[in-house]
């Protein structure tokens, strides 16, 4: 699936499932798709896997 659709995809389900996939997801291909998505999609769901990150 291309970025673009897979970024479509995402903007139409759950925050939260969409965060697991983006999650799931190799750096390069998550980056690609976040780009996709709307601005404040990408934000939030950025800010949250940061957030995770940060916690380890």
């Amino acid at each position: 699936m291309k970025p673009g659709e897979a970024a479509k995809l995402i903007e139409a389900i759950d925050e939260d499932l969409a965060l697991k996939i983006v999650s799931g997801m190799k750096s390069k291909i998550a980056g690609q798709v976040l780009s996709q998505l709307d601005v404040k999609v990408a934000k939030r769901i950025s800010e949250t896997l940061a957030g995770k990150i940060k916690n380890k």
